[in-house]
C-alpha cells in the first residue's frame, strides 16, 4: 500500500533555492508549492467526479494491488466563515462513492461531510449536496455510464 501526502511533493532540497520571477526573487518553497498545487488541483479534477473539488480538499489517498482510495473532506465555505450564526461541528462518518476505474485499479472515494449548527435556531444540518446516483453508491457519471453500457448497474464487475 502507497500512501502519498503533499509533503511528499514538495522535495526538501528545493525550499532553500531562490528564482527570479517577474524582476522579483521568489523562494522555491512557495513557488514550488503554488506550482505543484495547481497542477494538482488540474489532474485531481480530470480524474474525480465533475465539480467535486469544488466542495472538497483531498486529504490523503492509498493505492493497493487492486484499488485506489481517496479520501475527501468537505471545505469550509467563504459564505459559513463570515456567517457568525454558522459553525462546524466536525464530521460525520464516510460515505464510500465508487467512480470511473484508474488504470486497472477501483477507485473508492472516502468522503466526510461536515455537520453544521446554526446557533440561531439550534437547527443542525448539512449542504445539500447530491454526489451519487439514486439508489446506488457510484457516482453519477459512473452510473450514467453503466446504465448505458449495460443497461442496469451490475455488482459483478471487477471495478464496480
Amino acid at each position: 500500500m502507497v500512501i502519498i501526502s503533499l509533503l511528499d511533493i514538495c522535495p526538501l532540497r528545493f525550499r532553500m533555492r531562490l528564482y527570479r520571477l517577474s524582476g522579483r526573487l521568489v523562494g522555491t518553497n512557495y513557488f514550488y508549492y503554488f506550482c505543484t498545487m495547481e497542477l494538482f488541483k488540474q489532474l485531481a479534477s480530470l480524474m474525480l467526479p465533475s465539480q467535486i473539488l469544488d466542495y472538497f480538499d483531498v486529504v490523503k489517498v492509498e493505492e493497493g494491488a487492486t484499488q485506489i482510495e481517496i479520501s475527501l473532506d468537505e471545505t469550509y465555505p467563504e459564505s459559513y466563515k463570515a456567517d457568525e450564526n454558522i459553525e462546524s461541528k466536525g464530521f460525520m462518518e464516510p460515505t464510500t462513492i465508487t467512480d470511473f476505474p484508474i488504470r486497472d485499479h477501483k477507485l473508492l472515494l472516502h468522503v466526510r461531510r461536515r455537520r453544521w449548527l446554526n446557533r440561531k435556531d439550534g437547527v443542525s444540518f448539512c449542504r445539500p449536496l447530491n454526489l451519487v446516483a439514486e439508489g446506488t453508491c457510484y457516482s453519477k457519471e459512473f452510473a450514467a455510464f453503466l446504465k448505458d453500457t449495460y443497461g442496469e448497474f451490475p455488482s459483478d464487475l471487477p471495478y464496480a
